[in-house]
C-alpha cells in the first residue's frame, strides 16, 4: 500500500502552472503600465513644449518681455506655467506609481497563495504517507 504520487503531482503541477500565468500576466501589466506611463509622460512634454513659445510669444506681442518693462507679468506667467507643468507631472507620476503598487501587491499575493497552497500539499502528502506507513506497521504486527 505504497503512496501514489500521481495526485500530487497533478496537484503540484495544476497548482504551479495557475500560479505562472497569474504571474506572467502581471509581469504583462506592468509592461502596459510602464508603456502608458511613458506615453503619457510625452505627450505631456509634448503638449508643454509647444505651449510654451506660444506663451512667450503673447508675451511679446503685448510688450512685456522687454528688459526694459518691470511690470513682472512674465515672470510670474512663466512661474505660472512651470508650477503648473510639475503639478502635471506630478498627478501622472502618482497615478501610475498606484497602479504599480496594486500590481507589486497582486505579486505578493500570489506568491503568498502559492506557498500557502504548496504547505498544504506537502502536508497532506505527509499525512498520507503517515497513515500508509501506519497501515503498513499493522498488517505486519497483525502478521506475527
Amino acid at each position: 500500500m505504497a503512496y501514489d504520487m500521481t495526485g500530487y503531482l497533478n496537484k503540484k503541477r495544476t497548482m504551479f502552472d495557475s500560479y505562472s500565468v497569474s504571474k506572467a500576466m502581471n509581469v504583462f501589466d506592468k509592461f502596459l503600465n510602464r508603456q502608458k506611463a511613458d506615453n503619457a509622460r510625452q505627450d505631456l512634454t509634448q503638449q508643454y513644449s509647444k505651449s510654451l513659445p506660444a506663451l512667450l510669444s503673447a508675451y511679446g506681442q503685448r510688450g512685456l518681455n522687454s528688459a526694459n518693462v518691470k511690470s513682472g507679468a512674465q515672470r510670474s506667467g512663466l512661474q505660472e506655467f512651470a508650477n503648473q507643468r510639475i503639478q502635471d507631472f506630478s498627478k501622472l507620476e502618482s497615478g501610475y506609481s498606484g497602479d504599480l503598487d496594486r500590481l507589486n501587491l497582486g505579486d505578493t499575493m500570489l506568491d503568498t497563495q502559492y506557498a500557502s497552497q504548496n504547505a498544504d500539499l506537502e502536508m497532506e502528502k505527509a499525512a498520507q504517507q503517515a497513515e500508509d506507513a501506519r497501515a503498513i506497521l499493522r498488517a505486519r504486527s497483525g502478521s506475527y
